[in-house]
């Protein structure tokens, strides 16, 4: 049923769908994906949301950022870890400089 709408889909929404989908498959942002694809973000978001309305993004759902606590670094000499919500997980012995954590969250565009 699904490739019988696409039949359907205008060449700028056929294009805009491929951006979405492929900013799910490597589970980045919107902002992030845009940025790395070179597109204007504000545009990206734009035909997001029409193709949200349209129903063509079923199945691609938003990413939800949760709260944590992150404990005293000086405490936590052992193996370290930080868990991805694309399943990219980073691990390191020893402790780590929040910042340098902090700035890895921001180049994965996972942080806002």
């Amino acid at each position: 049923m699904a490739r019988r709408f696409e039949r359907t889909l205008t060449e700028h929404q056929r294009e805009w769908l491929e951006h979405v989908q492929a900013c799910r498959a490597r589970g980045l942002s919107l902002k992030a994906y845009a940025e790395q694809a070179g597109l204007d973000v504000q545009r990206l978001y734009r035909w997001h949301r029409r193709l949200k309305q349209l129903g063509l993004t079923v199945g691609i759902e938003e990413v939800d950022f949760a709260a944590v606590q992150v404990r005293d670094w000086a405490e936590q000499a052992g193996r370290q870890r930080l868990h991805f919500p694309n399943g990219l997980v980073l691990e390191w012995g020893g402790t780590a400089d929040l910042g340098l954590v902090g700035r890895l969250l921001e180049l994965s565009g996972t942080s806002r």
